[in-house]
């Protein structure tokens, strides 16, 4: 299933996911680049554990805030984001255009899912997939 939501360049969104090996919920803040890139910018979560980050790249900043942890100036870039969509624990959910979309309602349980920027024109967007 192929779902669309509309962006541009500097648009903000959030993946959030309940980790499943400390079972707390871990924040995901990203940006759309000039480039039509994915930039992953800040890091929530509240416990250190597998699957977390370990070393701060250059540049960026950890910060205690609230009980969180907190990675900020993050700036790491990727073409798309990969991911399963959480059959029991994880819980995905994607929050864009202060819509928040739970993965699970969209594709089922399990299910690889692709998050990438693509520039549409506005018929494709409607409509929802790629016309031909």
């Amino acid at each position: 299933m192929l779902s669309n939501y509309p962006v541009s360049i500097g648009s903000v969104f959030k993946i959030r996911f309940i980790h499943s090996i400390h079972l707390t919920p871990v924040e995901e803040f990203y940006s759309v680049s000039e480039d039509m890139n994915i930039v992953l910018n800040e890091l929530h979560f509240d416990t250190y554990s597998v699957g977390m980050p370990s070393e701060l790249n250059e540049g960026e900043q950890i910060e205690l805030k609230d009980g969180k942890i907190i990675i900020k100036n993050m700036r790491r870039v990727f073409p798309y984001i990969d991911l399963r969509v959480g059959q029991v624990i994880a819980n995905h959910s994607l929050t864009i255009n202060e819509q928040t979309i739970k993965l699970s309602d969209i594709t089922p349980p399990g299910t690889w899912v692709r998050i990438q920027i693509n520039k549409l024109s506005i018929l494709e967007l409607f409509w929802g997939r790629l016309i031909k």
